[in-house]
């Protein structure tokens, strides 16, 4: 058994890995194409040599605008206005010079000359430069043939223009260095989706072992009851509950098991019944025989005495009257072995339920008013009781034969007279009830008599088995033959009115075919 569910519980635990393994290998190809894509369109060789561009583009522009400034600052200290300036020596051409200079050159911020250290003229354009706007570009150029003069110029350039060539050459610095890495970051990445999937699929197989451990318990338990079954112990239920299709399987196996047991109970009472018959038969045979001679040898000894001790004759007298008395019970006897030795099957066919109860009512109904109170039957209805019957309208059929359940009926209703007239004085009520229940029909018969003893209830349906003097014991037993054969079921409890209930329950049919 161990070896049969740990087996299933592999299975089911490599199934489910299989399920999470092959959508999982499948995203990770997936994944990797699409990193590989998403890294080629980023990466395109195209990019990085418009960037390089960018960056000379702007490199260039920075250059020139730098050499063109150097220019200005050659011009100015080349040009024959400031050689002849410095000829002055109060220095006020000079910065004449230098002013016309500031003007002609809008770069320019500052501009000074200078010779051995000392500086001779300078001028500024009168405000100093913005550094959110500006840079600051210092020249220093020799003035004219004189080495020692010196012309020293601070331009201010668009910031624009510089801090545009430092960020395309930031940007550019990191695309080189991320397309270095690309090999790196695609491994990373999906090595990342990987771990992600491991940890996904070991989780489908906790949880896969989770479900497939409630499973195999259930499949354990139905081959645990399956051998139980098979021992011969039919009272074994499986847990059926729940909605998949292992819950399913518990319940028809409970369905299963229950109607085998239930057949079976039926093939050995009908067993028993047909044991019990026979020796009914075997019994009324040898009892019948000699009731005769006995009889006819009391009534003959009766008739020939001639009276001369008159004490004889009263105790002889009353010999005859027991002996009449009985072999009058012992013929009864006979005649109910008899009759149970000769029962006949049933031979089935489809009619209302409700139509033969309401028959029976109307039967009993005319039996009552005749003040007899007597059928063939042997049905006795003591004055003190009332009988009632409560009929459902509508139609409920079901497949009877209506003699038989004719004498199921009259058992039952005679038993619970007797049962009442014994212990209340005759007084009291019998109710036969028609009911719709959830497996077919039911037929309910409650008295308001003492009830049945419960140490007898189990068996009170078994052949001699009695709770009453005079009784004997074949009324029920005769009552669950003929119930069984219509395929019902019948038992005994206490009813609501304080006495015996007997519940039978039949099939509902829609057609039937009729036995042979």
């Amino acid at each position: 058994m161990k070896a049969l569910t740990g087996g299933i519980r592999r299975r089911l635990a490599f199934v489910i890995l299989l399920a999470a393994l092959i959508p999982a290998s499948g995203a990770i190809w997936l994944a990797r194409s699409m990193v590989e894509q998403a890294v080629e369109r980023f990466y395109l060789p195209e990019v990085g040599e418009q960037l390089d561009r960018a960056l000379g583009l702007h490199t260039d522009l920075v250059h020139e605008t730098k050499a063109n400034l150097r220019q200005q600052a050659a011009t100015i200290a080349q040009s024959a206005a400031l050689a002849n300036a410095l000829q002055d020596p109060t220095g006020e051409q000079l910065k004449q010079v230098l002013g016309s200079a500031l003007k002609e050159y809008p770069a320019l911020v500052t501009v000074a000359v200078n010779q051995d250290e000392r500086v001779l003229a300078s001028a500024d354009r009168g405000k100093p430069i913005d550094p959110n706007l500006e840079n600051e570009l210092p020249v220093e150029v020799a003035v004219g043939d004189k080495d020692s003069a010196q012309l020293h110029a601070t331009f201010a350039a668009q910031r624009q223009r510089f801090a545009g060539r430092d960020e395309m050459s930031q940007f550019v610095s990191a695309y080189r260095a991320l397309e270095k890495r690309r090999d790196i970051d695609e491994g990373t990445y999906l090595k990342a989706f990987a771990s992600l999937l491991v940890v996904t699929m070991v989780l489908a197989w906790l949880v896969g072992g989770l479900i497939a451990s409630g499973a195999v318990a259930k499949l354990r338990n139905l081959a645990l009851a399956t051998q139980r079954v098979g021992t011969g112990d039919l009272s074994i239920r499986v847990p059926d509950s729940g909605t998949d299709e292992i819950a399913e399987l518990a319940r028809s196996f409970n369905r299963m098991v229950s109607e085998v047991e239930v057949s079976r109970a039926r093939i050995d009472y009908l067993q028993r019944i047909a044991t019990w018959q026979e020796m009914a038969r075997r019994l009324a045979h040898e009892i019948k025989n000699p009731l005769t001679p006995i009889q006819l040898a009391i009534e003959e000894l009766h008739q020939r005495y001639d009276a001369g001790d008159p004490q004889f004759k009263k105790l002889l007298d009353t010999t005859v009257e027991i002996v009449d008395a009985e072999v009058g019970t012992l013929r009864r006897l006979v005649n109910e072995f008899s009759g149970f030795a000769r029962l006949p099957s049933a031979h089935l066919d489809v009619c209302d339920l409700w139509d033969f109860l309401r028959g029976e009512q109307n039967q009993f109904t005319l039996l009552k008013g005749s003040g007899t109170a007597e059928r063939a039957e042997g049905v006795s209805l003591p004055p003190g009781v009332e009988l009632r019957f409560e009929i459902p309208t509508g139609h409920a059929l079901a497949a009877l034969d209506a003699q038989l359940f004719h004498r199921v009926l009259y058992n039952l209703i005679q038993n619970a007279a007797q049962a009442i007239e014994q212990q209340r004085a005759g007084k009291g009520t019998v109710v036969v009830r028609g009911e719709l229940a959830a497996a077919g029909l039911r037929i309910v018969v409650d008295d308001s008599g003492p009830g049945i003893d419960p140490s007898v209830l189990r068996k009170v349906f078994d052949p001699y088995v009695t709770t009453r003097s005079g009784g004997t014991g074949l009324g029920l037993a005769i009552v669950k033959k003929i119930v069984m054969e219509h395929q019902g079921r019948i038992e005994a409890t206490r009813g609501p009115l304080g006495g015996a209930r007997l519940c039978i329950e039949l099939p509902q049919t829609t057609t039937f075919a009729s036995n042979p």
